[in-house]
């Protein structure tokens, strides 16, 4: 999940079975990830969009495949990050999931 959150310092999560967070600070959203995916075994991701809407400010879009632990039925859900970038890297500001 450090991978996920990298560098950035807070991070906004809107997550199945979570209230849309305020923004987090890493750690914390680097374990309400961690237990989100826990339960699952993940399929397939499938990148469906990376563009910069101005500069400076990104979004990209993931298509998710996955089952939950113990069923056979696949699900799927679109992943939204929105990006930043104050420097030189691109920090992720912003995850939101839809069905």
């Amino acid at each position: 999940m450090q991978a996920i959150v990298g560098q950035s310092p807070r991070l906004v999560l809107q997550i199945p079975g979570a209230d849309p967070s305020p923004p987090l600070e890493r750690a914390q959203a680097a374990e309400l990830l961690r237990r989100h995916l826990q339960r699952v075994v993940e399929r397939a991701v499938a990148v469906g969009a990376v563009r910069e809407v101005e500069p400076g400010h990104g979004y990209a879009e993931l298509d998710r495949r996955y089952v939950v632990a113990g069923t056979s039925d696949e699900r799927r859900e679109t992943i939204f990050l929105r990006f930043r970038k104050p420097g030189l890297e691109w920090l992720l500001t912003e995850l939101r999931s839809a069905p």
